[in-house]
């Protein structure tokens, strides 16, 4: 590699990246696409960080430090947005987001969609005059845009501000307008090598007792930001150790009783998209783990073809309630399906 991404995994990703960057073939829009938690955004953020230094690129430079603090005159970050009763706080916002949301606030916006208004606010710099080589605009979670936003996304793609490079990062490819997806150049992230993540500690955290690695590279699913945040921070490793532990309850019996709380308990949940998220690299967990004939005891009692049927009446829950079906009705059913 001819720079430093701190990043595990995604070689091919990162030697694509860096033969655009030593050919001068730079995209006007690209489409990072993959799971959460998987290093899209953090490699999305080290690209433009590159682009900005002119080739002199280090994360402990001047550039750097702008981008990380979303000062950087250049780049317009669109992450967290303004929600009423949800995300009011402008300091926290700021951090993580750069352009104008006095609309949102205005209008009380209490969603997590990215608006038409939203659109106009974080394109507007955009054609402000600079001395700069690029303009650039991340933006996290493109799916999270609807029709009306979209379509005006649309035509700045069309013709883009001159210098102007949209990094974007997707976790549901099929949300998005074909259009859209058809003006950037796309790459995809799949999941990380078991023998990779293994490789990384045998590398940095020698003394790491064997059955907490084993815990963490199987809760990991694959997915380097979340190992890292396992390595830092106890509270969130203690929360996923309770998910899969309620998980394998709900697979483990025939507690219908503890099935129909739990989905109740769900159905008031705000943002279902975790658990969808979690829940199914979970069940993938399990297929790869029967695969290779690994000691879970989940996944020896369930057949492959059972923990392939789960996944696929879970990615159907899921678009149902993407749909705005009846929350607790879609979660209810789908645990109903669950082997007894």
């Amino acid at each position: 590699m001819n720079y430093d991404w701190r990043i595990i995994g995604h070689e091919k990703v990162l030697e694509r990246l860096e033969k655009d960057i030593e050919n001068q073939n730079i995209a006007s829009a690209y489409l990072f696409v993959g799971a959460e938690e998987i290093g899209k955004y953090r490699i999305a953020k080290t690209f433009c960080k590159i682009l900005q230094s002119g080739g002199d690129f280090s994360f402990d430079n001047e550039v750097s430090r702008q981008i990380d603090k979303n000062i950087h005159p250049n780049v317009i970050t669109v992450d967290a947005l303004w929600q009423k009763d949800k995300m009011e706080k402008l300091e926290i916002i700021a951090k993580k987001s750069n352009f104008d949301q006095s609309e949102r606030k205005r209008k009380k916006m209490s969603t997590d969609i990215i608006s038409i208004d939203d659109v106009h606010a974080f394109t507007a710099p955009l054609y402000d005059k600079s001395g700069y080589n690029y303009k650039i605009c991340l933006i996290k979670n493109l799916h999270r845009m609807n029709n009306s936003s979209a379509n005006a996304f649309l035509k700045i793609l069309e013709e883009p501000p001159r210098n102007t490079i949209f990094i974007m990062t997707c976790t549901h490819e099929h949300l998005l307008l074909e259009t859209i997806i058809s003006r950037a150049r796309v790459f995809q992230f799949n999941l990380v090598k078991r023998g990779v993540l293994e490789d990384y500690f045998n590398q940095n955290y020698p003394n790491l007792g064997t059955e907490d690695r084993e815990e963490i590279i199987t809760m990991t699913q694959g997915r380097p930001s979340r190992m890292v945040r396992f390595l830092n921070d106890r509270d969130f490793l203690l929360s996923e150790r309770n998910f899969f532990h309620d998980i394998a309850g709900l697979l483990s019996g025939g507690d219908m009783i503890y099935r129909m709380k739990y989905a109740e308990k769900l159905s008031k949940e705000d943002d279902l998209e975790v658990f969808f998220d979690r829940f199914i690299h979970f069940l993938r967990s399990l297929l790869i783990e029967k695969i290779n004939k690994k000691s879970l005891p989940l996944s020896k009692k369930l057949s492959y073809n059972q923990i392939r049927t789960l996944i696929e009446n879970t990615r159907e829950a899921h678009r149902k309630v993407l749909q705005s079906v009846n929350k607790r009705l879609v979660i209810e059913n789908l645990f109903l399906s669950f082997p007894e």
